[in-house]
Order: C-alpha cells, then structure tokens, then sequence
C-alpha cells in the first residue's frame, strides 16, 4: 500500500499532546517521516513510541517555541536530520500579553517572533499550516502575526 505523505518530512510543533499528537500520529499513518516538538519529554517520546508501534518513524525534539534560539536549534536539528522539511504543522503557541501595543515590552513581542520564525523557515517547497485559536486572538501581536501569515 502506498501512503500519500511517503518521503516526507512532517514537523509538528506541540505534537505531544491533543491536537499536535494526533496530527503528528496522521501524517505517520500517511506514510511521513515525523518531527514531534514540545516541552515534555516524557510525553513527546510517548508520541514517537506511539508512531513507531504503528511502523511508522518519528523523533522528537524538546522545545519551547516561545524561546527564539530554542525554535532555531530545531529547525536546524530537524534539517540536519532529515535534510529536508515538507510540511511545519504550527500547533503550539503563545498569546503574549493582553494590552495596548504602546505597553508591550521587547520580551512580549519576542514570544510571538519564535513562532513567526517558524512560518519563515526556507522551503524549497511544502507546505506552512498554521493552527488559529479565537482565543489567541485577543492580543494585538498574535492578530498581527495571524495577519502576516496569512499573507504569505
């Protein structure tokens, strides 16, 4: 049987619980080699196990995307891995402060940076998906960071 994702190179961020997990354990089943990333190790190698108990090949890296130089070493580790990215599932997040944009510091906008860095990340080809939450929505520099991507 071939498998529509096969050759693949899936990332998912936030891939070790709910959505993420469960995104990360469909593009396995579609034939993907996967990235899982997250903070906890502990349940990002329950993913990976998960995945591979099912044949097919996942590693997990531990990130914490709101950390700039965290989501660059990812990125990197997940190319030099695989030499490739087809697809970043952007499942994690962070809404950053709820204020004015005249009242956010450097260090409220660096935590949505991370992941607009994400969205930048060089293909060749592939593709970006990004998960929206209403929730997130609320706060100036996710709707920007929304806005942005969606121009892309």
């Amino acid at each position: 049987m071939t498998h529509e994702l096969d050759g693949k190179v899936a990332l998912v961020t936030g891939g070790t619980t709910g959505i993420g997990r469960e995104t990360a354990i469909a593009f396995a089943r579609a034939g993907a080699k996967v990235i899982v990333s997250g903070r906890g190790i502990e349940r990002g190698r329950e993913t990976v196990s998960s995945i591979q108990k099912e044949g097919g090949e996942a590693t997990f890296i531990q990130t914490d995307i709101s950390q700039a130089t965290e989501v660059e070493a990812m990125i990197a580790k997940a190319v030099e891995t695989h030499e490739r990215l087809d697809c970043v599932f952007n499942n994690a997040g962070t809404e950053g402060k709820l204020a004015p944009i005249t009242e956010l510091t450097e260090e409220d906008l660096n935590l949505v940076k991370a992941k607009v860095q994400l969205q930048l990340t060089p293909f060749r080809r592939g593709c970006l998906l990004n998960l929206i939450q209403e929730c997130g929505m609320h706060s100036f520099a996710v709707r920007v960071e929304a806005g942005g991507f969606l121009r892309l």
